[in-house]
């Protein structure tokens, strides 16, 4: 993160490229290097190499990627996994547009649920012990 270890929401276009990053972490040994990027993520190669670079400088500067000098590549390391950013954007996201009220947050996401929808969420939350 950044210096202050505060929350930097992504706009989509960094956001494209961490989840790349984050695939790429899945398939490829670390670190990461830009053409795991593009093979892990094909969506990205709609974008020029210098866009996809100038992406990752950014997210180097807010601190969710580390760059490594190997030889003449650089290689890419996340500083935050992808459950962290998640677990951070919603909250951030609930404290902004529902002000802290999760209750209200569930109830229209489960308002706008189909059955079959609300029935997998029932199988997967967890069982109240007596």
């Amino acid at each position: 993160m950044n210096e202050n270890n505060d929350f930097i929401l992504l706009p989509p276009s960094e956001l494209e490229v961490m989840n790349a990053i984050w695939e790429a972490e899945k398939i490829f040994p670390k670190p990461i290097l830009t053409a795991h990027l593009l093979e892990a993520m094909p969506a990205l190669k709609r974008l020029q190499t210098t866009s996809v670079l100038t992406l990752l400088g950014r997210l180097v500067m807010k601190g969710y990627v580390r760059i490594e000098k190997q030889d003449h590549n650089n290689n890419y390391i996340s500083l935050i996994t992808q459950e962290e950013y998640r677990i951070r954007a919603c909250r951030d996201f609930v404290r902004a547009v529902y002000l802290g009220n999760k209750t209200e947050l569930f109830a229209e996401i489960i308002a706008g649920m189909t059955k079959e929808e609300r029935t997998a969420l029932g199988k997967k939350l967890p069982k109240k012990k007596a």
